[in-house]
């Protein structure tokens, strides 16, 4: 019969314990990183429309979760057709005195969202007693507000990604990665500078 080395034995445990608390040690990091992001996830909202307290147009980004978000993209739309000229903006949206005589403010809309964070990133504001004219468009113009589709793309400081789309009720959808997109806003911003300030 052979004898049994006790030692080889106790190396064999000291190995298998080894094994079983580096996979203990792994799955409770892995466990701890996903109570970590969900601790720490952002959930971006969209949302437009009038504010006749201004009165004003406004579209709003609000990060309602409880981490940062770096917002990496936003293309506008109307429709399924790129929103990119104040031309546009002005033909779909007003009527040529609400147009004339609207004041644009902006704020880049791209760059990091802490959380709780609500930023109006564009703003057409409106003399006050313009208010009913305001009211009455909106309410029964001629104008695609509804129409109007803000996609967007954003990242969490754990970079786990999200598109969203103003046109969908749900929650943000999970992407692998967001592309960088150009500010969505400056091309509308320069036509209306060129239009209201005679630029070249």
């Amino acid at each position: 019969m052979n004898k049994i080395d006790t030692n080889q034995i106790v190396a064999l445990a000291a190995l298998v314990t080894s094994v079983v608390a580096v996979f203990i040690a792994w799955d409770e990091s892995r466990l701890m990183r996903r109570s970590q992001e969900a601790s720490f996830l952002p959930i971006i909202e969209l949302e437009g429309g009038v504010n006749l307290a201004g009165p004003a147009l406004e579209f709003r980004v609000r990060n309602r979760g409880h981490g940062v978000a770096a917002m990496q993209s936003m293309m506008f739309y109307i429709g399924d057709t790129p929103l990119d000229s104040w031309e546009q903006y002005e033909a779909e949206f007003l009527t040529p005195e609400l147009a004339q005589t609207a004041e644009m403010s902006w704020i880049p809309p791209l760059g990091y969202y802490p959380a709780g964070e609500s930023r109006i990133v564009m703003s057409l504001d409106w003399p006050a007693d313009m208010r009913e004219q305001v009211r009455q468009h909106t309410r029964y113009g001629d104008h695609r507000l509804d129409d109007l589709r803000v996609d967007i793309c954003y990242c969490s400081v754990f970079d786990r990604c999200w598109t969203h789309s103003s046109s969908n009720a749900e929650r943000p959808m999970p992407t692998p990665s967001c592309s960088m997109s150009a500010d969505p806003i400056v091309p509308i911003l320069e036509g209306y500078l060129r239009d209201h300030r005679g630029q070249p």
